[in-house]
């Protein structure tokens, strides 16, 4: 269904969709907590700010969770988020090159720094920061 929704063949009702993913990321979160080592592992990537913006879309949303997918036809979406007329999809592709297995995007932190919305290039510069570390 996530990849339906990335691809545009599953329209997404913006509040049901957006509310199960939610608690669905509420509930990895709190796996970490539980004590059972690698339970939490790869939780902290999942950006509060982008995902409480009442405008990022649940095909962004569907991007970031399905990010852990190490499979060709992921790595395919990931890489036209990029290039997505959405705002989101582009913040969320460029949330993922904080991830040490997409670190071969780092090219990209470049060019976001300089895209036509702000929240975008402002992730952009979150992402870049990391790294300079």
């Amino acid at each position: 269904m996530l990849i339906a929704v990335l691809e545009k063949e599953h329209q997404a009702e913006s509040n049901p969709l957006r509310i199960r993913l939610r608690n669905l990321i509420r509930r990895m979160k709190s796996a970490a907590f539980c004590g059972i080592p690698g339970s939490g592992a790869g939780s902290r990537f999942y950006p509060r700010a982008l995902l409480n913006d009442e405008n990022f879309s649940p095909r962004a949303t569907a991007l970031l969770l399905l990010a852990s997918d190490k499979s060709a036809d992921v790595r395919a979406l990931i890489e036209q988020a990029f290039v997505d007329d959405d705002w989101s999809m582009r913040a969320a592709a460029v949330q993922l090159i904080a991830r040490p297995q997409y670190a071969l995007w780092r090219t990209r932190l470049l060019p976001a720094l300089h895209d036509t919305n702000k929240k975008v290039r402002f992730r952009a510069a979150a992402v870049y920061l990391r790294f300079s570390r």
